[in-house]
């Protein structure tokens, strides 16, 4: 057992040696005071509890502020609202899509393969074969005639030359070479600047009898090959080029992406915002391939979540938050269209991808301060201790910033849907997603910009 300290011992041993003076009412009194709290009603007792209670004050913590701000900018953010109530919808009607077209497509090909009942009924007799030898007349290849470059067996070629000065008797094992070959394929027309559409022959398949080594005309294969596509983009280029100018608005959703900040040491976090946007485009169409250009104005602004900061003395105190950050953007897309229905149809569906540029116009930060002055202190100048000195505020190019510290550039794609409503109009509609290009990050937290838009405008056939 611890011996007492001899300050304790002392006092123990004083108290000790005191009794309390006895006396015969004292009961009287406690049993009176026991009866008086037995009478006390509940209400009073709650109305007791209640004034001591409201006179209790939980200690102040700036941080569960910050927490409250958060559970409130989570519980009514529109990511949020969408995730708990649209997604499961989209989903569905995803799904709903899906079966419609798997079953469409199985109706079609049923259709297509069921078997006829008008053959089955009168079915065709075989015809006998009469082998007759057909004669070879002027044309019966005149995809040789004067165009060497666009046949493939030049030995073929030479002998319908002969047979058509005035050897039009010949059957066509006369003009055939020695070696066998194999049939002639049926002619398919092909596009030449010189005479306009001339049949060339495709390339005939291989027979048994051919083989590697007796295939010296593979450079004219090649090269019908070649002029094959050289044709192909002929009739591409050789297509009527329409222009368009048109107009559009759309709502954008944006994810903002920050990452780990080093000044206030926080994690990284996801954020979101949702803005407007106007513009004008300018397209060029060939065939179904259509090259597409314009400029768009839109802002973003948005609450980066960092925290509070206080700095000061006892006398002067300085609280400090970064509330906002708005950014005001002009955009540039130049993107490649692929239509996917056939010209005369009033619907059109197309996909589209590019790249999109991104300049910022003008910044604005929301940096609000809340000074504290106790009744002996002076105002004095202490923003050199803010952390918020250590990041870099770009201003935009109209506010006499940088251009390269304002731009990046962004991959931009999406689908739409296009309606004819006369010869010269037209309306869209179409969702874009754009995406930052090599992870450009801007503003003072280093954020990248994620975009889903979706818009709607009307152009005009110019030309």
């Amino acid at each position: 057992m611890n011996e007492l300290h001899p300050f304790d011992r002392n006092i123990r041993e004083k108290l000790n040696d005191l009794e309390a003076p006895y006396g015969e009412s004292d009961w009287d009194q406690f049993e009176e005071k026991m009866e008086q709290d037995e009478t006390v009603s509940a209400t009073d007792f709650d109305k007791a509890a209640a004034d001591r209670l409201s006179r209790m004050e939980a200690p102040y913590d700036p941080y569960n502020w910050d927490l409250m701000a958060k559970r409130i900018d989570v519980a009514f953010s529109f990511r949020h609202w969408l995730h708990r109530n649209h997604v499961p919808e989209l989903v569905l009607m995803i799904l709903l899509g899906f079966t419609l077209i798997q079953f469409f497509q199985w109706e079609s090909l049923r259709q297509r393969f069921a078997p006829d009942a008008k053959k089955q009924e009168t079915p065709v007799p075989p015809q006998p074969n009469t082998n007759k030898p057909i004669a070879a007349t002027a044309s019966a290849n005149p995809a040789c005639v004067g165009n060497f470059d666009l046949c493939y067996i030049p030995e073929v070629c030479a002998k319908v030359e002969i047979a058509q000065a005035g050897q039009a008797d010949l059957t066509p094992l006369a003009w055939l070479p020695e070696e066998p070959i194999s049939p002639v394929i049926p002619e398919v027309p092909v596009f030449s600047a010189a005479s306009g559409f001339r049949p060339l022959s495709p390339l005939p398949s291989l027979s048994h009898t051919l083989s590697g080594a007796k295939l010296p005309q593979l450079e004219q294969y090649a090269k019908g090959s070649a002029m094959a596509g050289i044709s192909a983009l002929k009739r591409f280029l050789v297509r009527p080029t329409r222009w368009y100018v048109g107009a559009y608005g759309g709502m954008d959703y944006n994810v903002i992406q920050a990452p780990v900040d080093e000044v206030f040491q926080t994690e990284g976090y996801l954020t979101d915002s949702v803005g407007q946007r106007a513009g004008v485009l300018l397209a060029m169409e060939k065939g179904k391939w259509q090259f597409q250009t314009g400029a768009a104005y839109t802002k973003v602004a948005y609450r980066p979540i960092l925290p509070e900061q206080q700095y000061g003395n006892f006398d002067y105190l300085v609280v400090e938050s970064f509330d906002e950050i708005g950014f005001h953007f002009l955009q540039a897309p130049f993107e490649i269209r692929r239509n996917f229905l056939p010209e005369t149809s009033r619907w059109d569906i197309y996909a589209f991808g590019g790249i999109q540029a991104n300049v910022i116009l003008h910044a604005a930060y929301g940096i609000e301060k809340t000074e504290i002055l106790s009744s002996r202190g002076m105002e004095q100048d202490l923003s050199a201790q803010s952390r918020l000195n250590e990041k870099t505020f770009p201003d935009g190019i109209l506010d006499g910033d940088r251009f390269f510290q304002n731009a990046y550039l962004s991959f931009s794609g999406g689908v739409g849907v296009e309606r004819s409503i006369s010869s010269r109009y037209k309306i869209f509609a179409e969702p874009v997603y754009a995406r930052p290009f090599f992870g450009h990050q801007i503003g003072p937290n280093d954020d990248r910009i994620h975009r889903f838009t979706v818009q709607m405008g009307i152009k005009l056939q110019v030309k």
